[in-house]
């Protein structure tokens, strides 16, 4: 997990969110998670943040290519 380019554990997310956005007023995150994120993993990142006194929570996604628009012929 990383929280920017910081490489994290999910116990610590919580904290340095907290501590990141101890002073800014509308307290919003997004979250982006690629094809190899377990579900759980997700969730439970969320929660911590929400824990932490995240005020919302954004999910960013990658729009998927249609088939063999990645270079193919």
């Amino acid at each position: 997990m990383f929280l920017g380019q910081d490489k994290i554990a999910t116990s610590e997310l919580g904290t340095r969110v907290r501590d990141k956005l101890a002073d800014k007023p509308g307290k919003t995150i997004f979250v982006r998670a690629d094809a190899r994120a377990q579900f759980r993993a997700v969730e439970d990142a969320i929660d911590a943040v929400r824990t932490a006194g995240v005020d919302e929570v954004g999910l960013l996604t990658n729009k998927k290519e249609a088939p063999g628009a990645a270079g193919g012929q």
